[in-house]
């Protein structure tokens, strides 16, 4: 292997991960304002509804494209959706504070708050989907055979 693959892989991926993060941030927002601005939901209630759908939204995207390379050798779809669902609810959780602090200290439109937590929050979820979620845990790695299938190893 070249030196520098493992880097420009992590690379990529991060790029992929900020792109679908952009699109997570689009759907975000958008329910957020359907939810605070049409239904008159307060501001918490609607940014943990509008939070689990771009979670559901980033989850697909990050098994289609970000991740897909380790999606074969990783326990199944289920766990990979559980264990992505712990590294962003600590994210959600930090996102809503910022949310909240953001908004009510700075004044700041809940749409624009939102922007600002999200992406303060974003480095914590890459590292924890690459490291965690779409990893085999410690012991249970599979190396792949001749076949192309993958063995316990």
């Amino acid at each position: 292997m070249p030196p520098n693959t493992g880097l420009r892989t992590i690379g990529r991926q991060y790029v992929a991960f900020c792109l679908v993060g952009l699109s997570g941030l689009l759907v975000d927002t958008m329910v957020l304002a359907i939810l605070t601005r049409g239904l008159a939901l307060g501001i918490m209630p609607a940014k943990l509804v509008s939070s689990e759908v771009a979670l559901l939204n980033n989850f697909l995207w990050h098994e289609g494209i970000t991740f897909s390379a380790s999606c074969g050798s990783n326990p199944g779809i289920w766990m990979r959706l559980g264990r992505f669902h712990m590294v962003c609810m600590a994210g959600v959780v930090l996102g809503n504070l910022g949310v909240q602090a953001i908004h009510a200290r700075l004044g700041l439109s809940p749409e624009l708050s939102n922007v600002m937590a999200v992406l303060a929050t974003s480095m914590w979820n890459f590292c924890g989907s690459a490291m965690w979620a779409w990893r085999q845990p410690c012991g249970s790695r599979r190396a792949p055979t001749s076949d192309g299938s993958h063995a316990a190893s």
